[in-house]
């Protein structure tokens, strides 16, 4: 089952004409859009249904609707939130939803993951020394935003009981879940059967490329609890590239990747038409979809 992400809701009308084009000319099953995109989508795409619902991340410098929050009135704000956007794609028969978990605050981690990143790429012969301060500080701060995203989580499925939550593994390193360590913790924790996990094959890929954790070992510890997988590639530090452009090995991590689980390409919106057919072609042909 292969889906197609609709990023980049903003560009709405401009996306699904070549997305829709795209979905007549290959065998998609599927779509994922952003929850205020629903509508509009389902009457474009007529006959495709909705796979997976994911959340727009809130910018910078708006931490209201993190789940992992300090204030407990913005972790409410929320859960409400995602409770909404669960009500919202059960309406079209949707039942998987992407969670943002929220981000690690204090320390000015942000700008030390920049910091880190921009010492990666410039081959800095104490790149390794500044990836375990980094980790180190890291964790000072991260329990107690693990601690309530947990909480929040456990709501949530309790809330909405029909909706299956999917976590990510986060690329920015400031963010949660960092690694199969935290998402072992978050899943031991919370205990629902209505959670689970949904990575982007680029993300891992640049994880493992910076030095912090094997791609394949990530998925292959979870494989049980993977709802589905991102499929776009990266160049650099940076992904949502078509797959077959950059550097992940796609047919590698399909090895760990269950045949039941939803399969999603992503693309940035900028992607011509022809980007989006040549890269499914190239992981039907890679033997990957």
């Amino acid at each position: 089952m292969v889906s197609l992400a609709l990023l980049k809701a903003t560009n709405g009308e401009v996306m699904l004409d070549k997305v829709t084009q795209a979905f007549h000319s290959r065998d998609f099953t599927e779509f994922e859009c952003s929850d205020n995109f629903i509508s509009l989508t389902l009457s474009q795409i007529k006959k495709y249904p909705l796979g997976s619902v994911f959340s727009p991340k809130p910018s910078e410098d708006d931490l209201s609707i993190s789940l992992s929050s300090k204030i407990e009135g913005q972790r409410q704000k929320a859960i409400d939130h995602f409770f909404r956007v669960s009500q919202e794609a059960a309406r079209a028969q949707c039942r998987y939803v992407h969670v943002w978990p929220g981000r690690i605050e204090g320390d000015d981690l942000e700008k030390k993951d920049s910091l880190l990143r921009q010492s990666y790429q410039e081959t800095s012969s104490s790149y390794e020394e500044e990836k375990e301060t980094f980790l180190s500080r890291r964790a000072l701060f991260r329990n107690g935003f693990i601690e309530n995203f947990c909480r929040s989580l456990y709501q949530l499925s309790k809330v909405a009981p029909d909706t299956i939550f999917c976590l990510p593994t986060t690329q920015k390193l400031f963010e949660l879940p960092l690694g199969s360590q935290e998402l072992e913790w978050i899943f031991d924790e919370v205990k629902a059967k209505n959670i689970s996990y949904w990575p982007s094959l680029s993300t891992l890929h640049l994880n493992e490329k910076m030095g912090f954790e094997e791609s394949e070992k990530a998925l292959a510890s979870y494989s049980n609890l993977l709802a589905g997988v991102h499929f776009d590639d990266a160049v650099g530090l940076e992904n949502l590239y078509p797959p077959g452009v950059g550097e992940v090995n796609f047919k590698g991590m399909s090895e760990c990747i269950p045949s039941s689980v939803k399969k999603v390409i992503r693309y940035h919106h900028t992607c011509s038409e022809y980007e989006l057919v040549t890269g499914f072609d190239y992981l039907r042909d890679e033997g990957v979809i």
